[in-house]
């Protein structure tokens, strides 16, 4: 008398093992080279959805900023759609602006409607500079390296742009910062026996300053031929240029000029970001990834640099990693490997009291065969 088969997946699979053996081979292989290729990240990636707007007011008290340059803005922001709120900062010489995007808003279509809006401003007080708009972003840091000693801040700052650039010579790296950069500054010192003997004040010496030194639209000339704009382009650069600037023609026809009352020299400003390290100073030099590249790879990238740019830098100059937040990561990782083998050793030990130790280690099995084949057929 035959019997009744048992039905069901399992009943079909007991019944066909070596079927049975090929999915658990098919779920560990293909789960392992989606788990290869998941994208890793130190810590998670998300939106800030926030446009900040900031406008240089050299020179202006807080109030200035904020009646001519804060009122403006908030004024023309008031009419694009996709912003949920507005909050505004006035400082001494500088306007800050932070809209923060609707959780619906698309955010590069609010992004061009604030840009539009803000451009349309004609309000803005003489001596504003261009506002600064831009779509607030994270960056996702990586390797800070600082190079450092006992050098000038002019060779300093040579070799960390020459740094720079060979690290974005490799495809892997795709950005590069500067932390601790100062920026040129021609220095004007006038003496006090100066004023008293020519009866130049020095807020006389900036406005001949400011008139002799202009980069800007002249208008335009219609001819013929078209319009024909006009520009002027005597604005200086150099510590020579201002030195040579006419401040003074005196009686007898003699010419005086700014480097003949006043010490003129070209600097690096005093900056807040200015670096040190063993006392030293310094650069860091800061390296990030991008989109889907992983740490590891940018990580990779910058150690195998590292020794042909350290021999390439002059008696003095140290360059050494300082932080390699992928350490956390594989820190992370290990541990994560790390328990997940002992918690399997614990399970084929705890079977094995009860169980034939051959159908403990099968049963064990079912364990990452499952969590590969989640991975593989959801990945």
């Amino acid at each position: 008398m035959s019997q009744n088969k048992a039905k069901g997946a399992i009943a079909w699979f007991l019944r066909n093992t070596v079927a049975a053996n090929l999915l658990m081979w098919v779920f560990l292989v293909g789960g392992l080279t989606v788990t290869w290729q998941i994208k890793k990240e130190v810590f998670p990636a998300f939106s800030l959805d926030e446009i900040s707007i900031t406008v240089s007011y050299p020179g202006a008290a807080p109030e200035a900023v904020s009646q001519g340059v804060l009122l403006a803005i908030e004024e023309a922001l008031s009419g694009v759609s996709g912003l949920s709120d507005i909050s505004a900062t006035a400082k001494e010489g500088k306007a800050s602006v932070t809209a923060e995007l609707q959780k619906s808003a698309d955010a590069m279509a609010v992004y061009q409607d604030v840009k539009q809006a803000v451009d349309r401003i004609t309000t803005f007080p003489e001596g504003a500079e261009q506002p600064q708009i831009t779509l607030a972003s994270r960056d996702h840091q990586v390797v800070d390296l600082t190079l450092y000693g006992e050098v000038s801040q002019q060779v300093l700052q040579q070799y960390a742009s020459q740094v720079r650039r060979k690290l974005l010579a490799n495809p892997s790296i795709t950005k590069v910062d500067l932390s601790g950069m100062k920026d040129y500054e021609v220095e004007i010192a006038l003496p006090l026996s100066s004023i008293e003997r020519y009866g130049l004040g020095p807020t006389q010496i900036a406005e001949i300053i400011k008139k002799a030194s202009v980069d800007g639209a002249g208008g335009s000339l219609y001819a013929n031929s078209g319009e024909l704009m006009l520009k002027v382009d005597e604005e200086k650069q150099w510590a020579t240029d201002y030195a040579a600037i006419s401040v003074k023609t005196l009686a007898n026809g003699s010419v005086i000029k700014l480097s003949d009352i006043a010490v003129v020299k070209e600097d690096f400003e005093e900056s807040a970001d200015a670096q040190g390290y063993n006392g030293f100073p310094a650069i860091i030099v800061q390296v990030y990834r991008q989109g889907n590249e992983s740490p590891m790879a940018v990580s990779s990238a910058v150690q195998s640099l590292l020794p042909t740019i350290q021999a390439e830098l002059p008696t003095g100059l140290t360059l050494k990693v300082t932080r390699d937040l992928t350490d956390v990561f594989q820190e992370r990782l290990d541990l994560l490997l790390g328990n997940a083998f002992i918690g399997l050793v614990l399970v084929v030990i705890v079977l094995g009291l009860f169980l034939q130790w051959r159908l403990a280690i099968w049963v064990t099995m079912g364990i990452p065969t499952a969590f590969l084949g989640g991975c593989y057929c959801y990945p």
